[in-house]
């Protein structure tokens, strides 16, 4: 029986509305920084309230893009 190579993983980020919300983005690429701004704008064009966002020590969320946009 061949071997198999390795399996797909399925990544997925989410967030969750202080409402209990949740927004997920699934995807079997690797989560990215890039990915992250997209999801972030996406939910962002949806809020109409003052908002939070915590971000962990994780080290995409240390990334040069992502501390840019923190700036904004």
């Amino acid at each position: 029986m061949p071997s198999q190579g390795h399996s797909r993983r399925l990544n997925a980020a989410s967030f969750l509305s202080k409402d209990n919300q949740i927004y997920t983005f699934l995807g079997y690429e690797p989560i990215t920084a890039h990915h992250m701004i997209e999801s972030l704008d996406k939910i962002a064009s949806q809020i109409t309230n003052p908002t939070v966002i915590v971000l962990d020590n994780a080290s995409i969320h240390r990334a040069k893009s992502i501390q840019e946009k923190r700036a904004q």
